[in-house]
């Protein structure tokens, strides 16, 4: 009497690490054997992970094997740990057989850090630099640009990698932002993600509208922030003041804070200088 068909598949896989790091490429090798009695046809891997593994339907005679390796690089948006599936599936005559194994990869996650940089361009109108959101008004459509340590590299340039700004806005990498980004008259905010561990120094240049005198520096810095956890992580106040125009002679004049104290100055040298002649004459008389 002869024996009965046993068609019987058996998978394995296996990597060669069983943690990793994001960024790190994980050699994975899967294993298909028939260890039934009976030739297997059509003969599919797939992993549910890494994909089609190959699916073309090759045939496996009695205690044969196949191996394939495949090579996958760790993605930020893996779960931890990076559970996958790999199922391998077979025919004898009309009777199906498959087999699965299931491999695990804990992912080695380092600590996320962000910055956020933040300010206001307004109309200072005491003049004292100092931003007042109840009185001084918010100027929008003005350049404020995140700049490196050198105070003239664009940020992205000068920490090349090291940050990323979030999507959508990351392409191109958004160094410059207009104020009024926000839908709030005058303010801007640069967000900063995924940064490398380190040490940052930033300035934050802008470009005065037409028209105003700035009463604040046109750049402003350094502005440092350290991705330890017990750092900082957010500038903000990091503001721009411009005094109102004025007119004069029927034009429109800007107005700085050292335009607005020289008729004060020079009056005061003029009674400086009288008080003096006074004084020197009554002196001789003596």
């Amino acid at each position: 009497m002869e024996n009965p068909a046993l068609p019987c598949i058996h998978v394995v896989k296996d990597a060669n690490v069983t943690m990793a790091e994001v960024g790190d490429t994980v050699k994975y090798n899967i294993t298909v054997t028939n260890c039934g009695n009976v030739p297997l046809t059509k003969v599919n891997v797939t992993d549910d992970v890494l994909g089609p593994i190959d699916t073309s339907g090759f045939n496996l005679a009695v205690g044969e094997s196949m191996s394939f390796y495949v090579e996958r690089q760790i993605d930020a948006l893996d779960s931890d740990p990076l559970v996958n599936n790999a199922t391998a599936a077979g025919l004898y005559d009309t009777t199906n057989v498959t087999d699965w194994d299931i491999h695990s990869i804990n992912i080695i996650v380092e600590p996320t850090f962000s910055f956020h940089i933040c300010g206001f361009k307004f109309d200072d109108l005491n003049r004292n630099g100092v931003y007042n959101v109840e009185t001084e008004p918010g100027i929008n459509s003005v350049n404020a640009t995140l700049l490196g340590p050198d105070q003239e590299t664009k940020a992205t340039d000068a920490y090349l990698g090291k940050f990323a700004y979030p999507p959508p806005e990351n392409t191109p990498p958004l160094d410059t932002l207009q104020t009024g980004e926000n839908m709030l008259a005058g303010s801007y905010c640069f967000d900063l993600i995924n940064i490398m561990p380190g040490t940052y120094i930033f300035y934050i240049r802008i470009e005065e509208p037409s028209g105003k005198g700035s009463t604040t520096p046109t750049l402003i810095g350094p502005i440092t922030l350290v991705t330890s956890p017990d750092g900082p992580r957010e500038s903000l106040n990091n503001n721009f003041g411009n005094a109102l125009p004025r007119p004069v002679g029927g034009y429109l004049t800007s107005v700085s804070k050292l335009a607005v104290l020289s008729p004060y100055l020079a009056l005061v040298g003029l009674i400086g200088a009288a008080s003096a002649v006074i004084v020197n004459k009554r002196r001789r008389k003596a």
